[in-house]
C-alpha cells in the first residue's frame, strides 16, 4: 500500500517576506514609485510613434511591447499584494491608501495601452499587413492583430481618458466598497460545540467541508448575515452595472457583452429556437 505524505501549510501568512513592512513605509513604497516611473517612461516612448507607416519604426514596437509586460507582471503583483494586505487585516487603513495608489496607476497604464491602440488602428492596412510580418514581431502577432480589432471599440482619445478618470470614483470605487462591506461582516457559525466569528471568506470555504452539517450550517448562516445587508448590496452592484451600461451606450457597442466576450476570445451565438417554437411549435 503506498502511503501519501501529507503536506500542511501555516494558516497564517508572512507578508514581510514579500515586502519588509506590509503597508507602512517599506520597500514596497519604493517598488511602487519605481513602477509610476516605468509607466510614464512607457508614455514617453510610446509617443515617439506618431504611426507605424514606415516598416523600420516597426522594430521599436518589440522594445515597447517587452517593456508593457514587465509592467503588466508588476502592476500585477502590486494588486495582489494589496489583495492579502486588505485580507490579512480588513481594517489597515493604509492598505487602503495604498490600493488607491495602484488603481491609479492601473488606470495611467490603461489609458497608456488605449494610446498604442490609437496608433495600431490608425496604421494603413497594407502597411499593418506588412509589420505584423516582420520576423521580430513574430511571438506578438495575435496580440497585436486583437489589440487593432479592440481599439474599434474606443471612442475618441480624450473621451476615453475622461472615462478612465472617472472609473477611478465610479466603477473602481463601488467595487471597493463592496469589498470594504464584504470584510466587515461576520459569520457566526456553530462548529464542533462551540461558535465561531468567522469572515465572509472562511464561511465561504466551509461550504466544501467534509462534515455535511457544517457546510449547511455554513450556508444558512451566510444567507442570513448577507440578507441583512442586501439593499447595499443592491445598490452597489446597480451602479457598478449602471456605470459599464452607459460606456457601452455612448460606444455604441452592439451588445452588453460585446466588449466582454472579445476580452475572453468569444463569440455571441443567437439562438433562434423560441422563435421557431413560436412560430412553428410542431416542428420542436
Amino acid at each position: 500500500m503506498i502511503k501519501m505524505r501529507e503536506t500542511r501549510y501555516k494558516k497564517v501568512w508572512n507578508l514581510n517576506n514579500l515586502f519588509p513592512g506590509g503597508s507602512g513605509p517599506t520597500s514596497f513604497d519604493n517598488y511602487v514609485k519605481q513602477l509610476e516611473m516605468e509607466i510614464t517612461e512607457l508614455e514617453e516612448k510610446i509617443n515617439l510613434f506618431d504611426n507605424l507607416i514606415e516598416i523600420n519604426e516597426s522594430l521599436g514596437v518589440k522594445t515597447v511591447l517587452e517593456h508593457i509586460g514587465e509592467i503588466w507582471k508588476k502592476l500585477s503583483q502590486a494588486n495582489s499584494f494589496m489583495t492579502c494586505l486588505s485580507a490579512q487585516n480588513t481594517k489597515d487603513q493604509d492598505a487602503v491608501v495604498l490600493k488607491e495608489i495602484t488603481s491609479f496607476m492601473s488606470a495611467h497604464f490603461e489609458s497608456v495601452i488605449n494610446k498604442f491602440q490609437y496608433i495600431i488602428l490608425e496604421t494603413e492596412e497594407e502597411h499593418w499587413t506588412e509589420i505584423i510580418e516582420i520576423k521580430a514581431l513574430t511571438e506578438y502577432k495575435f496580440i497585436l492583430t486583437e489589440w487593432r480589432e479592440k481599439g474599434k471599440l474606443l471612442l475618441p482619445e480624450n473621451e476615453e481618458r475622461l472615462i478612465s478618470d472617472l472609473m477611478m470614483d465610479g466603477y473602481h470605487a463601488w467595487r471597493q466598497f463592496y469589498n470594504s462591506l464584504i470584510g466587515k461582516i461576520k459569520i457566526n457559525i456553530p462548529f464542533e460545540e462551540e461558535v465561531r466569528e468567522l469572515s465572509v471568506g472562511q464561511a465561504f470555504n466551509l461550504r466544501s467541508h467534509s462534515n455535511e452539517g457544517i457546510r449547511k450550517a455554513a450556508h444558512h448562516a451566510l444567507e442570513e448575515s448577507l440578507q441583512k445587508e442586501e439593499d447595499l448590496f443592491a445598490q452597489i452592484l446597480n451602479h457598478i452595472a449602471g456605470f459599464r451600461l452607459q460606456v457601452y451606450k455612448n460606444k455604441n457597442l452592439p451588445h452588453i457583452l460585446t466588449e466582454s466576450l472579445m476580452k475572453n476570445h468569444l463569440k455571441r451565438i443567437i439562438s433562434h429556437c423560441f422563435v421557431i417554437q413560436e412560430v412553428c411549435p410542431q416542428k420542436i
